[in-house]
C-alpha cells in the first residue's frame, strides 16, 4: 500500500490532533488531485484517535428550542450531526472532532451560567455525508 507507513503512524494514537488536521489537508489536496490512495489516509484518519482528546459539549435544540431536541434520534442511531453550516466558528470546531473525543450533549438554562445535561459518549469513528 502507497502510504502504509503514514497510516499505521496515523493508527497507532500518538499523532496529536494538529498532526492529523495537517496530514489530512495534504491528503484531501492528493485525493482532489486524483491520487486515489489518499483515500485510505484519509479513511485511517476518520478512524484515528489523537493523542490529546477532547470533551466537547454540544447543544441538540436547533435554534434553542426543545421541541427541536435531537438527542432521541442522535443516541437511537449511535451518531451526531451538526447541521448549522451558517457559523463558521461551530463548523470549524465541530470538523476537529476526532475518534476518543467526548461528546457532552448540553442544553443551556441560563446563559453564561447554567447548563444541564443530557448525555454522553465517546466518538468511534468520523464521517462526511456529500454535504460536508
Amino acid at each position: 500500500m502507497k502510504y502504509q507507513k503514514t497510516i499505521e503512524k496515523i493508527t497507532s494514537g500518538s499523532m496529536s490532533r494538529s498532526d492529523l488536521v495537517n496530514i489530512k489537508k495534504n491528503a484531501e489536496e492528493k485525493f482532489s488531485k486524483g491520487d486515489l490512495d489518499a483515500k485510505d489516509v484519509l479513511i485511517a484518519i476518520n478512524n484515528a484517535s489523537p493523542a490529546d482528546q477532547y470533551i466537547l459539549f454540544m447543544g441538540f435544540c436547533p435554534d434553542a428550542d426543545v421541541n427541536n431536541r435531537l438527542d432521541a434520534e442522535w443516541k437511537e442511531k449511535g451518531i451526531c450531526t451538526f447541521d448549522f453550516p451558517e457559523s463558521e466558528v461551530q463548523v470549524e470546531r465541530f470538523n476537529t472532532i476526532c475518534a476518543g473525543d467526548r461528546v457532552v450533549l448540553k442544553k443551556i438554562e441560563s446563559f453564561g451560567k447554567t447548563m444541564s445535561l443530557f448525555g454522553h459518549g465517546r466518538v468511534k469513528s468520523v464521517a462526511y455525508d456529500e454535504n460536508g
